[in-house]
């Protein structure tokens, strides 16, 4: 592998650096809602049950981001921002009801509602990467690690702010920060010049044509499922394993071992100039992450081990996500950009969903480990999905 040019030259570019300021700004807002929502769920109500049950509409709902992806592939960033501002106003108004003692069946309800209408704002930034830099791969590449590791930057950041906030005695203001934010975020993307590039469906017979997927865009979107559900089962056995060692606040050391793996491998990855086409990087990175799952269920009492194992996990996750995007712009056919990358997320999440869930389950009746070698069974999976997508192409 070759060593492209730095980062430095795509910073300079300013409508670049100013739609990935600007959409990052409004993932990180948006990543404060999870541990946003419980918090303020919790202070409003006082009830687990309830907490959990507002949580859960507001991320099913939340799942229709393909649909909500198409509408923008169609209208274009104005229903990217109206997307926003429907969402912040939603959010706002859970703030107000909760604040007013409002009963948990109209929270409820707010929250659904709410999640229904989340921006597409990381699919649609992608999309425009791909449109207004296709033909210049070199940049391309590097504006998609930009990206995903910035991505992963807000997900540890997030939180933090968030935690910040409640500290200072606010347990609802995380939302109206996150309102804020993710209002001013989506509407400065959708303002980039870059946005021109975008080539939405102008008339029936261009819609039909976008409507349909190749086959094998489906089958790499399909083998994020394996990843996923990696993922998601990783996020429940790591703590099984610290509270059985004794020690649970070391769970979140070990997986901010992984997010630093994730976002140095995109960083460097992005760097890279490959020999093997992405169609067959994605296979062989996903076998790396099940290897590497492996190796931390084989070390799983040796937690000292076990952080450095999933630093590399954590690497052919960045060096994947990067690949992914590069692999889907290749297939995303003209005017589905925004629906594609919706899809693609909605993989991921479905995944890591379905990993939690089993996990858990199966954490019940064993231990950790047993989370982690389903970790690395489902990670082996998606190679098999990867492998018929290249097939297929």
């Amino acid at each position: 592998m070759a060593v492209l040019g730095g980062y430095g030259t795509v910073w300079a570019e300013r409508p670049v650096r100013r739609l990935l300021v600007a959409s990052l700004g409004g993932r990180v807002a948006f990543s404060m809602l999870p541990l946003g929502v419980v918090l303020f769920a919790t202070d409003a109500t006082g009830s687990s049950a309830t907490t959990g049950a507002l949580v859960a509409a507001f991320l099913l709902a939340s799942t229709l981001a393909p649909v909500r992806g198409r509408i923008v592939d169609r209208r274009g960033p104005p229903a990217l921002v109206a997307f926003a501002a429907a969402c912040s106003t939603g959010l706002i108004a859970l703030w107000a009801a909760g604040a007013g003692g409002a009963p948990p069946a109209l929270l409820l309800v707010l929250a659904a509602v709410t999640g229904a209408v989340v921006p597409p704002l990381g699919p649609f930034t992608r999309a425009v990467w791909g449109a207004s830099l296709r033909g210049r791969g070199e940049r391309l590449q590097h504006v998609y690690a930009l990206d995903s590791a910035g991505e992963e930057a807000a997900l540890i950041v997030a939180p933090l702010i968030v935690a910040a906030i409640f500290a200072a005695g606010s347990a609802g203001g995380a939302l109206l920060v996150a309102a804020l934010g993710l209002l001013a975020g989506t509407a400065a993307a959708a303002r980039s010049s870059l946005t021109g590039a975008l080539a939405p469906a102008r008339d029936s017979s261009q819609e039909e044509s976008a409507s349909g997927l190749p086959p094998a865009l489906w089958l790499v979107i399909a083998s994020l499922l394996g990843p996923g559900a990696a993922l998601g089962a990783l996020n429940m056995a790591v703590p099984a394993l610290t509270r059985a060692a004794g020690v649970p606040a070391s769970a979140g050391l070990l997986l901010a071992a992984l997010a630093i793996g994730t976002a140095t491998a995109s960083l460097i990855a992005g760097r890279r100039a490959w020999r093997r086409p992405p169609m067959q990087r994605l296979g062989l990175l996903q076998l790396v992450l099940a290897a590497a799952l492996a190796g931390a269920a084989v070390a799983v009492h040796r937690p000292e081990i076990v952080a450095l194992v999933l630093v590399i996990a954590g690497g052919a996750v960045g060096a994947l996500f990067v690949t992914v995007y590069v692999l889907v712009d290749e297939l995303t056919p003209p005017g589905t950009g925004t629906s594609t990358f919706a899809w693609l997320a909605a993989a991921n999440n479905a995944g890591v969903a379905a990993g939690a869930a089993g996990a858990g389950a199966l954490i019940g009746g064993s231990s950790g480990g047993a989370g982690l070698w389903l970790a690395a069974g489902c990670a082996l999976a998606g190679v098999g999905l990867a492998g018929i997508a290249g097939a297929t192409r």
